[in-house]
């Protein structure tokens, strides 16, 4: 089985957009949360895999702070964490020589034990402007952590730690979502210089 590409991001920052890029240059996602009206064109997460996460954290979680559950550093490994993950991609269709990329959220979180776990995985940073981030958060229904843009702001503060942690573990390629969505064909170039894989396809006609 290959090595997974795991997208990283705060949650409502375009890692769902980055899912669809990466559907369109042929990598398979598995079973995934379906569309809403969040994300009208699919979340990418899949949820076998996303339910292995929350149980970790959730075993970690002893406070029981639940979606407020933010630890900067948690390094509890898990030895068998790889093969429960190529197990429910094999038994989902993956095949043996085929690309496939896992979103969450949570990874960031999650970031020493996939690391650990894959060390030759590739990584996929999402930045979207902080101010567009937050209004997404607050306007969203499920994220409901918090309520106020300062509070929402610490929580992007700790993802940013969470960011230049993971880049001081591995190779990160950070992708500019604002630029995605305004149609700016070159993040796509850099994306597909970074995967390996031509894109055939252009953000004008994707992004309708």
């Amino acid at each position: 089985m290959q090595e997974p590409i795991f997208i990283a991001s705060p949650p409502r920052s375009g890692s769902s957009l980055t899912g669809l890029l990466l559907h369109y240059f042929g990598l398979w996602s598995g079973d995934t949360k379906e569309a809403n009206e969040f994300n009208p064109k699919g979340f990418y997460e899949n949820l076998e895999i996303s339910q292995l996460l929350i149980d970790y954290l959730q075993e970690n979680d002893t406070e029981n702070l639940g979606k407020r559950y933010q630890p900067l550093i948690l390094d509890k490994t898990d030895s068998s964490i790889r093969e429960k993950i190529f197990d429910i991609v094999k038994s989902q269709g993956l095949k043996q020589d085929q690309p496939w990329f896992y979103k969450d959220p949570k990874i960031a979180i999650c970031r020493n034990l996939l690391v650990d776990a894959f060390p030759n995985a590739k990584w996929i940073w999402v930045n979207r402007s902080q101010d567009r981030t937050i209004r997404s958060l607050m306007r969203t229904d499920f994220m409901d952590a918090y309520t106020t843009e300062q509070e929402w702001s610490s929580f992007l503060a700790v993802y940013g730690f969470y960011k230049l942690d993971l880049q001081l573990k591995t190779n990160v390629f950070e992708l500019n979502i604002d630029k995605v969505m305004n149609k700016d064909q070159s993040e796509v170039d850099r994306l597909s210089e970074f995967l390996g894989i031509e894109a055939d396809f252009t953000l004008s006609k994707l992004l309708i």
